[in-house]
């Protein structure tokens, strides 16, 4: 975790410095959906329940054109649940949980202010890593089995933790540096490190809402003061 806090830093704070720049804090929530492929079939849990996943971080904004283009990246930790009955065949998952550290890069696209706000849309990617997991289990006499998963590159039949994907937002920015977004967001990595001719792939998509805040880094001058003045 220490390593993508210290990356999502030196991209975030050096950008920032970048006269016209924003900086600020994201917070909001997500759900959670993972699916499965075994044997070329894509299987998706049963899930009744809605788990809603809280996410939060930093967001920046650095200006490309001076015409409503910005380059905007963020480094941002999510809680990654779920809740199911099944799973697959007779398997009797209940949840599935992993917390994981991602910094998307996005292009902020926005549209005309009118009413001292505007709409905008921001497609971007993201690259993220697992920090911890776990998973709960029924078995056949009805007791609740509660497991860390094991995170690790390189073991076999374990779960990866990086990973990347591709994301797409949009929403609404009002005066003052306050936005609202929707999101979605899609892994393509394959979760599963298992070398087997059945081809067994996880993937998790996230989608939600995020509320944003970012404040100018650029000074601006008091009445009769100009611009370099102490």
């Amino acid at each position: 975790m220490k390593c993508i806090l210290q990356l999502g830093a030196l991209l975030l704070f050096p950008l920032a410095l970048f006269s016209q720049a924003s900086l600020g804090p994201i917070l909001g929530f997500n759900n959670t959906r993972y699916k499965y492929r075994i044997d070329n079939k894509f299987m998706r849990p049963d899930c009744k329940d809605v788990v809603l996943n809280v996410r939060a971080g930093a967001i920046a904004s650095i200006p490309l054109d001076g015409k409503g283009a910005f380059f905007q990246p963020a480094i941002v930790i999510s809680s990654n649940s779920q809740r199911s009955d099944k799973l697959t065949y007779n398997s009797g998952l209940l949840s599935f949980s992993m917390l994981a550290a991602e910094i998307p890069l996005s292009l902020l696209l926005k549209g005309p202010r009118h009413n001292n706000g505007c709409w905008f849309l921001s497609p971007g990617i993201y690259f993220g890593r697992n920090l911890s997991g776990w998973h709960e289990t029924k078995d056949i006499a009805g007791n609740y089995i509660r497991e860390r998963i094991d995170l690790d590159d390189d073991m076999v039949n374990g779960t990866k933790r990086g990973y990347m994907g591709a994301r797409i937002d949009g929403g609404y920015e009002f005066r003052g540096g306050i936005a609202i977004r929707m999101f979605v967001q899609q892994a393509l990595s394959n979760f599963a490190n298992r070398p087997d001719p059945a081809g067994f792939r996880v993937s998790r998509k996230n989608y939600g809402l995020e509320f944003a805040y970012q404040f100018s880094l650029k000074k601006v001058p008091k009445p009769g003061e100009k611009q370099g003045d102490k």
